[in-house]
């Protein structure tokens, strides 16, 4: 988690070195989510203050399983080329 019902994960170091590219997701109302991926390199806390200080999201899950962060969205206009591992987290929408 990176976000607990509106704090930042008590592990998170505000000034950690260790920053890499993130995505996760965070709920801000029960029909409202925000889905994310970091442009640039970050730290766990820098992107728990996106959600919570940016988006307003009470609640944020880190999606990340260890390869790098991409996007299938041809409506959107991405198709991101895959790194080493392929796609982390998979999540669709279908109606």
């Amino acid at each position: 988690m990176l976000i607990i019902d509106g704090a930042i994960h008590p592990a998170f170091i505000v000034n950690s070195t260790d920053r890499k590219m993130r995505n996760g997701v965070g709920v801000t109302s029960p029909t409202e989510v925000y889905f994310v991926i970091t442009k640039d390199r970050v730290s766990f806390y820098e992107f728990a203050r996106l959600f919570r200080d940016g988006l307003g999201c009470r609640n944020a899950l880190f999606l990340d399983g260890g390869v790098a962060p991409g996007l299938y969205a041809p409506e959107l206009g991405r198709n991101d080329a895959l790194g080493h591992g392929g796609y982390g987290p998979i999540i669709a929408v279908v109606d």
